[in-house]
């Protein structure tokens, strides 16, 4: 800015409730701000690396006490459903991890279809809760799931336990699944 326009400039400012202040460049002042500025960039890179690390660890065990918990839930759900053996005092049921070949709903249906078919007739694995099955696909609020139906929530109801596992989402852009 000129000598002769910087006081006309700061009267139009105070006119407009803007403060000036003077500004005298020090190459000192600069080169110290530079410094400070390019320690922090490596101070914050050297942070989030530490956080990312730490977080690699953390996800390990906060996924091994997710599967632990979803672990409790099948065995209480079991025992809960199915009961205990009137001779051991023991649970009489098996867990199995099932997933199917595709994540595609046709897939999905066709799995719940042939696990239907193996737990609702009466075998090896006892009988059924659904009385003709004409409850299939209901909720269980429809199907007549007490424990359910008191809570008010809403579920699929099936002559086994299903507790789905879906710890990671697809990434479209990687065109990785699961």
């Amino acid at each position: 800015m000129f000598r002769s326009a910087v006081e006309g400039f700061k009267a139009a400012c105070k006119s407009t409730r803007f403060v000036v202040r003077e500004f005298e460049f020090s190459e000192e002042t600069y080169t110290a701000t530079l410094q400070r500025r390019s320690s922090l960039e490596a101070e914050c890179r050297r942070q989030d690396d530490q956080l990312n690390k730490m977080s690699r660890y953390a996800w390990s065990d906060v996924f091994a006490a997710w599967v632990h918990v979803k672990t409790m839930r099948t065995f209480v759900e079991s025992v809960l459903r199915f009961g205990m053996d009137s001779q051991s005092n023991a649970p009489n049921f098996a867990a199995f991890i099932v997933k199917p070949a595709s994540s595609r709903s046709a897939c999905t249906k066709e799995l719940r279809k042939v696990l239907n078919d193996v737990f609702v007739s009466k075998g090896i694995f006892g009988h059924s809760f659904i009385s003709d099955g004409s409850d299939k696909g209901k909720s269980q609020v429809e199907a007549g799931g007490p424990e359910n139906a008191l809570l008010g929530e809403v579920g699929e109801y099936y002559p086994y336990v299903s507790i789905t596992l879906s710890p990671l989402s697809e990434k479209k852009s990687h065109g990785a699944a699961e």
